[in-house]
């Protein structure tokens, strides 16, 4: 500013930009049927005027939960200040989408995001018998259903979880006992809805041990004697009498 020959200067400091917000919706992305019930969080990361920094105007929301009635009907929450979760329950299989509008200091922006809800996986597991013996082979097989991608199992012999590829699985136990067997299975990225358990119970006896008593051992023409099995570990039994 000249005035009178004299020069004058005006400034203003600092000069504050802030960049627009950016988005985000927060849930998961597939579950599995009948869990039709997703909740949806606003996570917009806050670029625009930090609290504290001038931040006059308060952030609002608006969710658009798109053809929920039905092709072209949209259920909708209108702008209002940031809220809780949003819970939608949605009617059954299918795919669904969900927009989310921000407006802030900066300005508006908005975000999609798309959920599916599929079949249920089932899972199954079979043994091919339910009692052997110590190192007799035992052949386990899956039997689940539906669209499970990912099968874990856990044997019960304290080896832990493990993959279970193909559709069988052939094994043997080195001591006897109750052992319980488990089949985890789920679908790849689902939620907990999309992960189900089987399981399978077998016995291991040991290997067992063929022994007898006879009271008396000889007479004269003929002997009338008592024979005692103490033969132990064994469910069944074939005499020869000579």
């Amino acid at each position: 500013n000249i005035r009178q020959g004299s020069v004058s200067v005006a400034e203003y400091s600092p000069i504050l930009i802030w960049d627009l917000d950016k988005p985000s919706i927060g849930s998961d992305t597939l579950f599995c049927y009948p869990d039709t019930t997703v909740t949806y969080t606003n996570t917009t990361r806050l670029n625009c005027v930090k609290p504290g920094e001038g931040n006059v105007e308060p952030r609002t929301e608006y969710w658009r939960f798109i053809d929920y009635f039905g092709p072209g009907k949209d259920s909708i929450i209108d702008w209002r200040p940031f809220g809780p979760p949003r819970t939608i329950h949605y009617p059954g299989i299918g795919t669904y989408s969900v927009e989310l509008r921000e407006r802030s200091f900066c300005g508006e922006v908005n975000v999609f995001k798309t959920i599916r809800i599929i079949e249920a996986p089932i899972a199954g597991i079979t043994a091919d018998k339910d009692t052997i013996c110590i190192g007799e082979n035992i052949t386990y097989t899956n039997t689940s259903t539906g669209p499970a991608n990912i099968f874990r199992w856990d044997p019960g012999d304290g080896s832990g979880w493990q993959q279970f590829t193909g559709t069988k699985k052939t094994l043997n136990y080195s001591q006897s006992g109750k052992y319980r067997v488990m089949l985890a299975i789920n679908v790849n990225g689902g939620s907990q809805s999309c992960k189900d358990t089987a399981v399978v119970d077998i016995i291991v006896v040991p290997d067992p041990i063929a022994s007898f008593d006879i009271a008396d051992t000889v007479g004269c023409d003929s002997l009338i004697t008592a024979i005692s099995n103490t033969s132990t570990g064994a469910i069944s039994y074939n005499w020869n009498f000579g």
